[in-house]
């Protein structure tokens, strides 16, 4: 798994960079990668990263008044997901409960590699 999920440095839930007990960068290998990649590419705002334009999703979850519905958030994130060559298929869940969204990723790693459940939730 760590040959097709490779590695990158790990960074916490604030997108800040960890640093291993002995001072080096903290590195995300194998399937820590693939959960890492996939939290970021959902909470990454489209266009907000200079020179990676097109990684991302649209800012749409958890927008107040939205007509954007639940269906059209999931084919979003499941494109997102499947634009990664890591992985082959993904099942996406949305559950919304008041200002709340909760979404959960059941991504499907290439080449039979497994299943990566991931859950975020969003606050509008």
């Amino acid at each position: 798994a760590e040959k097709l999920f490779m590695i990158d440095i790990k960074i916490d839930e604030k997108g800040d960079l960890k640093v291993s007990p002995s001072g080096d960068l903290d590195m995300a290998t194998g399937y820590h990668n693939a959960v890492q990649a996939l939290r970021s590419a959902v909470e990454t705002e489209k266009n907000e990263l200079k020179n990676h334009k097109d990684f991302g999703i649209p800012d749409i979850i958890g927008r107040r008044n939205s007509t954007i519905s639940n269906d059209a958030i999931r084919e979003v994130i499941r494109n997102r997901v499947l634009a990664d060559p890591r992985f082959e298929d993904a099942r996406v869940f949305i559950n919304t409960q008041g200002s709340i969204v909760n979404i959960r990723i059941e991504a499907f790693g290439a080449n039979g590699t497994g299943l990566i459940p991931i859950e975020f939730q969003f606050t509008a």
